[in-house]
C-alpha cells in the first residue's frame, strides 16, 4: 500500500467491515477511486516532517543528507523511492534498541530506572477522520497549508469521515442497534498510518516536556518510556498517578466506568470526537537498579 502509484478503493463501507482490510474488498457496487499518493506528496509528507524523532513507527523515506551534499537538518521526502515507508522491521528495531541503551547507559551509570511499555486501546477504531482538517491540530504541528492543500484535506477528512459513519452504520446492521462499533481510520490506506502519527504528535510533546523521560519512543501505538526511579513507583497505578500528577487531570484522566482504561485528552480542538485510551492492565513495568 505504500507505492507512489497506489489507487485505493474506498467500496462500501460494509464490505471493509465485514472483511477487515483492504485487499479483500469485493469490486462491485459503488466505489470511488482515491489516489492515496497524492495525499502523500501534496500534504502528508508535511505532516510527517514535524514529527519528533520520538515517533518511530510508520514513517516517511527521506532523502539522507550525504545524499545531498549538505549538513541541512532537513530531509526531503523521497518522491522517487519504491515505496513511500522506510520497512517495518527498521524502525522497530531502532525503537526497541534505543530503549534498551537508554537503559543499559543508566543501569552502568549505577543509576536506578523504571521501564515501561504502553499500548493504545484500538487506537485506529477510535479516530475522528474530521481531525486531519482541524486548525488546532495544524497549529500544534505548526504547519501552514496553502489554501490548495486545505481544500484538499478537508475533502479528504470528510470522505474518510463519510466512511466512518458507513462501517459503524454496518457494524450495527450486524450487532443490533446496541452494538458501540466505531468506523475509526481505514485500516490498510496509507494515509491512515500519517494521520495517526500526527493525532499524537501533541501528546509525544507533553510526555517529553512534562515527563522528562531518559528515553521516550512511540511505534504507532506502542510506547517505550525510561524514567528515573524516585522509589515513590511500585506498581501500575503509582505510575499512573505520577503521569497525571505531572501532566495534569485535563490531559489523562481514569475511566470513570472502568479503573484499568486511562483516557488522553489532547483538547476537543484537536482531537475532535477521537478516543485515546491507554490499558493499564496491558503495562509492562519493570523497577531496575543500577550495578552497586
Amino acid at each position: 500500500m505504500g507505492c507512489h502509484g497506489c489507487c485505493v478503493s474506498l467500496c462500501q463501507p460494509g464490505h471493509h467491515a465485514q472483511a477487515g482490510r483492504l485487499d479483500k474488498l469485493p469490486q462491485s457496487g459503488q466505489v470511488l477511486g482515491l489516489p492515496v499518493h497524492i495525499r502523500i506528496n501534496m500534504v502528508g509528507h508535511q505532516l510527517d516532517a514535524k514529527l519528533d524523532d520520538s515517533c518511530y513507527g510508520a514513517r516517511l523515506k527521506r532523502i539522507r543528507n550525504d545524499q545531498l551534499f549538505t549538513e541541512d537538518d532537513e530531509k526531503p521526502f523521497h518522491i522517487s523511492s519504491v515505496g513511500s515507508f522506510v520497512p517495518y522491521f527498521q524502525p522497530y528495531q531502532k525503537w526497541r534498541s534505543d530503549g534498551l541503551n537508554a537503559i543499559r547507559d543508566e543501569l552502568d551509570k549505577d543509576r536506578d530506572v523504571i521501564a515501561v511499555s504502553l499500548d493504545l486501546k484500538s487506537y485506529y477504531h477510535f479516530i475522528d477522520p474530521l481531525t486531519i482538517s482541524g486548525k488546532a491540530l495544524l497549529e500544534a504541528l505548526d504547519l501552514k497549508l496553502s489554501d490548495e492543500e486545505k481544500i484538499f484535506t478537508e475533502q479528504l477528512a470528510r470522505l474518510l469521515g463519510k466512511w466512518a459513519e458507513g462501517a459503524a452504520t454496518f457494524g450495527q446492521s450486524g450487532g443490533g442497534k446496541k452494538a458501540k462499533i466505531s468506523g475509526g481510520l481505514v485500516i490498510g490506506l496509507t494515509c491512515s498510518r500519517i494521520i495517526s502519527n500526527a493525532l499524537l504528535h501533541r501528546w509525544d510533546r507533553l510526555v517529553l516536556e512534562k515527563l522528562s523521560p531518559i528515553h521516550y519512543g512511540r511505534y504507532v501505538d506502542d510506547m517505550f518510556l525510561v524514567l528515573r526511579d524516585t522509589g515513590t513507583i511500585t506498581n501500575s497505578s503509582d505510575l499512573m498517578g505520577m503521569i497525571q500528577a505531572r501532566m495534569g487531570e485535563t490531559c489523562i484522566s481514569q475511566n470513570a466506568k472502568n479503573g484499568k482504561v486511562w483516557e488522553i485528552n489532547q483538547g476537543s480542538d484537536i482531537q475532535g470526537e477521537t478516543k485515546i485510551s491507554l490499558q493499564s492492565d496491558k503495562q509492562k513495568l519493570f523497577v531496575l537498579q543500577g550495578r552497586a
